[in-house]
């Protein structure tokens, strides 16, 4: 079901998911789910916990494997194109300065000594951190500032597909704002493919282009066209289209909830 207009993108799709399903521990998670996402679109998915939109998350970063269906990329030469994964949990390793956690997958890449320095400063800047920041180590730091170290490290390769599942969850409201809002200008910039879960609608309406809201075993509810241009400022929120798209997409969650309830 689409529920408004889909916004038009002349690109290649970036992902084309057709009839995924994964099954595990003999429970269906995803059973034929099919979407096509372009290249510079950021997608958000919203939908009741246990609906499988971290599974399908994983699934198209490589973390969990189909049981049935296919994803395909836009570039047929590499199976999987660039992509960064940001968890819920800012995953930095304790032991590893803000820097050097920034630093690992340059490591891994064995880019040039010069070439890191350069692209974690330019990073360190677009997150929010302070240079004098990087000798920390992640004891030290807020909740907030974890995770700006977790997005930096995740843009440090320049990914063409973001892959985020609930990264601000654990934060509270003003903070979530002002994440949202920074990583919005972040994207803008670059026009990454983004793919978020969250169960936030409002979160979601704010950042995304569009909403794809699931069901039960990943069946996909509905797919809205998000009508607000970039950039977005922080009073869109308070506007009356802004509740409208909110009560619209909420409804469908709810429509879906008490149909469960009934069964």
């Amino acid at each position: 079901m689409t529920r408004g207009r889909v916004p038009e993108n002349t690109a290649k799709n970036a992902i084309q998911i057709q009839d995924l399903g994964v099954i595990l521990t003999d429970t269906v998670i995803l059973d034929s789910l099919s979407l096509e996402i372009p290249q510079g679109q950021w997608v958000a998915i919203v939908g009741p916990s246990g609906c499988g939109k971290s599974t399908l998350l994983r699934t198209i970063a490589g973390l969990t494997p189909p049981s049935k269906g296919t994803i395909t990329w836009s570039q047929p030469s590499s199976p999987r194109p660039p992509l960064a994964f940001v968890f819920q949990d800012p995953t930095l390793l304790p032991w590893r300065t803000v820097h050097d956690n920034i630093r690992l997958p340059l490591e891994l890449s064995d880019g040039r000594q010069s070439a890191q320095q350069t692209a974690i400063a330019e990073k360190v800047q677009l997150v929010g951190l302070d240079e004098g920041d990087m000798n920390k180590f992640p004891r030290m730091l807020s909740g907030g500032m974890k995770m700006r170290v977790s997005l930096a490290r995740a843009l440090i390769t320049n990914p063409a597909v973001l892959l985020l599942d609930e990264p601000f969850a654990a934060l509270d409201e003003i903070l979530r704002q002002q994440l949202n809002e920074d990583l919005l200008r972040i994207w803008t910039t670059s026009r990454t493919t983004t793919v978020m879960v969250t169960h936030n609608v409002a979160e979601a309406i704010f950042l995304a282009e569009r909403i794809l809201v699931m069901g039960d075993h990943g069946q996909l509810l509905a797919d809205v066209a998000i009508p607000f241009t970039y950039p977005r400022q922080r009073a869109l929120r308070t506007t009356l289209q802004f509740a409208e798209v909110n009560q619209q997409i909420s409804e469908i969650l709810f429509t879906q909830s008490r149909g469960d309830a009934g069964k």
